[in-house]
């Protein structure tokens, strides 16, 4: 299993417009390019995720399916996704 990015949610407008990530903050290469839809795992099960293109640099994770996950954690929760060998997501969420 590899790690896509780890990223602490610091602010509501990650939790309600979506969750930025660079290229610093994580291995973007392990992502679908463009701007698509992204399946994931999580404790809860499937969500269906926007996957959006901010730039060359970054991207940012967004819509229904990731309101409804982070909306079970507080500012300060750290995000993990993971891309495990069948090339699934696994998105994960603690303190």
């Amino acid at each position: 299993m590899r790690e896509v990015f780890v990223k602490k949610v610091s602010t509501v407008k990650d939790k309600e417009k979506g969750l930025r990530i660079s290229s610093k903050e994580g291995n973007l290469d392990l992502l679908p390019k463009g701007n698509c839809e992204l399946r994931v795992q999580s404790e809860s099960g499937e969500l269906d995720l926007e996957l959006i293109q901010a730039d060359g640099d970054s991207c940012i994770i967004r819509g229904k399916g990731w309101r409804d996950f982070i909306r079970h954690y507080d500012l300060g929760a750290t995000v993990t996704l993971y891309l495990d060998d069948n090339g699934s997501y696994k998105l994960q969420a603690g303190i």
